[in-house]
């Protein structure tokens, strides 16, 4: 579920017609994909790696992740949101791998250790979402990835779409700080578009400017 602040009425939201689409965040998957097979691997012969996706919407990043071979807790506050979810992955093979979880996420913490957390247009105000952040990196297994997403401040001034409150829109400057016993693979803002192909921009479209926050739990911790 993109977030956009603590009094926006999801149910209502999601009642009039589907908001999202189908398709996986694009720069979630392209994180992604550069570890999956690793953790996939490493799980052994029969099980599967744990993600936790938060603020799972109508499950659009949960069916990518479940698909990809994670077993998935989607968590959702939208008991709507979590409905459509359920019908979509009715009968679906994948759809036996996504556990659903009603609660808001600054109330939910998993019953153990996961390999991956993601979060995805999750807009809160930094340290609303900085807490999260920081609660979620005591959730990763060792050597476990959060992965975040988002619109960036710098959407306002240089970009397209998104929320236009700017205390809901990401600044990588005051998140790191939460994530500061992780080691940081990506950091930074990158461009986006609608109808991105291989080759880049799309006819000249204007890009989205979104966050890409990408860190690892000491093997150690």
């Amino acid at each position: 579920m993109p977030y956009c602040g603590a009094m926006t009425n999801w149910d209502d939201t999601y009642r009039d017609a589907p908001v999202w689409v189908k398709e996986p965040a694009g720069p979630l998957v392209a994180e992604v994909e550069t570890f999956a097979d690793a953790q996939l691997a490493a799980a052994g012969d029969g099980a599967r790696p744990v993600a936790l996706d938060i603020g799972a919407g109508e499950g659009r990043n949960a069916r990518y992740l479940a698909e990809r071979g994670y077993r998935v807790i989607a968590v959702e506050q939208s008991s709507v949101a979590i409905e459509r979810g359920k019908q979509a992955a009715a009968g679906q093979a994948w759809g036996e791998q996504i556990t659903w979880i009603a609660s808001r996420v600054e109330n939910y913490a998993p019953p153990r250790r996961v390999e991956l957390i993601a979060l995805s247009y999750l807009q809160l105000p930094s340290e609303d979402l900085g807490a999260i952040l920081q609660r979620a990196m005591g959730w990763l297994a060792p050597g476990g990835r959060l992965v975040l997403i988002g619109h960036d401040i710098s959407n306002l001034a240089g970009g397209v779409g998104g929320p236009k409150n700017p205390d809901v829109l990401h600044r990588l400057e005051e998140l790191l700080p939460y994530v500061a016993e992780g080691t940081i693979v990506r950091a930074e803002v990158i461009e986006r578009y609608e109808s991105e192909s291989a080759t880049g921009d799309a006819d000249g479209e204007q890009a989205a400017l979104d966050t890409v926050l990408h860190v690892i739990r000491p093997d150690q911790s």
